[in-house]
C-alpha cells in the first residue's frame, strides 16, 4: 500500500496530524527500505496497535509477493512460478521461494518484516542472557519459531520468524508476567540462537525450577494460528 494512502487513513481516523505525516515522510527519503508506518511508530507519533489495526481493518497490508518485487528482489515472471507451485504443493510463498533458490533467507525475512511494519534483526553477533532460557520451554519455542533474545526490566524482546496472532502474544504476556516486543529475524537464526540459549540453561539448570513458568504448545494452540503472506 503506498505512503500517501497509509497517510490518508491515519488521517482520517485521527490517528495522526498533517505535520506528523509531513515529518514521517521526510524522514523516510533517508531511509526507503523503512514503511512510513514504522517511521510513525519510531517516532512516537502512533502506536504499533493503531497501525495494525488500521492496516488490518481495512485490509491495505502489502502482499509480500508486491513487496520482494518492489525491492527488486524477484521479477514478475518468478512470482508467478513461485505462487503456482505454492498453490499446487499447498506450501506458503516465502517458503517456495527460498525452495526455488528465487530469494535470499534475508530477503525474505526483511520484506515479512516489512509486511507487518516490525523491525528486522540479525542474531548472529548477539549475546544471550541465560535467563531468557527460563521463559518458556524449548519445545515451544521451536514450534512457533521463535527465541526471546533480551530483557530489560519486564520488556522482552522476541524473535520470530513470522508475526504471532495478537492473542497468542498476549496470552504469554499474561503467563510469564512480560511485556513483548516483537522483531522478525531469520528462522536460521532462530534455530541457531534457541540452541545456543537453552543449551546455556541446560548447562545451568539441567533441572527446571519449579518457579519457573513452562508454556506447552498445545495450551493455546487454536490461538497460534497466525496466517503468512
Amino acid at each position: 500500500m503506498s505512503d500517501i494512502k497509509i497517510g490518508e487513513l491515519l488521517l482520517s481516523n485521527n490517528l495522526a496530524t498533517d505535520s506528523q505525516i509531513a515529518e514521517a515522510l521526510q524522514l523516510k527519503m533517508k531511509y526507503p527500505d523503512k514503511t512510513l508506518g514504522q517511521i510513525l511508530c519510531q517516532m512516537g507519533f502512533i502506536s504499533k496497535t493503531d497501525l495494525d489495526e488500521i492496516l488490518n481493518h481495512y485490509r491495505k497490508r502489502q502482499k509480500l509477493g508486491d513487496i520482494l518485487i518492489n525491492q527488486n528482489f524477484i521479477d514478475e515472471r518468478k512470482l508467478a512460478h513461485a505462487l503456482s507451485v505454492s498453490a499446487d504443493k499447498k506450501n506458503l510463498l516465502g517458503q517456495t521461494l527460498l525452495k526455488l533458490n528465487y530469494i535470499e533467507e534475508d530477503q525474505l525475512s526483511k520484506c515479512i518484516a516489512s509486511q507487518y511494519d516490525l523491525p528486522y534483526v540479525s542474531l548472529k553477533n548477539l549475546n544471550f542472557s541465560l535467563e531468557l532460557g527460563q521463559l518458556f520451554n524449548y519445545n515451544y519455542a521451536q514450534h512457533h519459531k521463535i527465541v526471546p533474545i533480551s530483557k530489560v526490566g519486564k520488556t522482552v524482546t522476541f524473535a520470530m520468524a513470522f508475526p504471532l496472532e495478537k492473542n497468542l502474544l498476549r496470552d504469554i504476556e499474561r503467563t510469564a508476567n512480560i511485556i513483548i516486543n516483537p522483531v522478525i529475524a531469520m528462522e536460521s537464526d532462530i534455530i541457531w540462537a534457541q540452541n545456543v540459549i537453552y543449551k546455556k540453561t541446560a548447562k545451568t539448570n539441567s533441572k527446571r525450577e519449579e518457579s519457573s513458568i513452562e508454556l506447552y504448545e498445545d495450551e493455546i494452540r487454536d490461538r497460534s494460528k497466525s496466517k503468512y503472506f
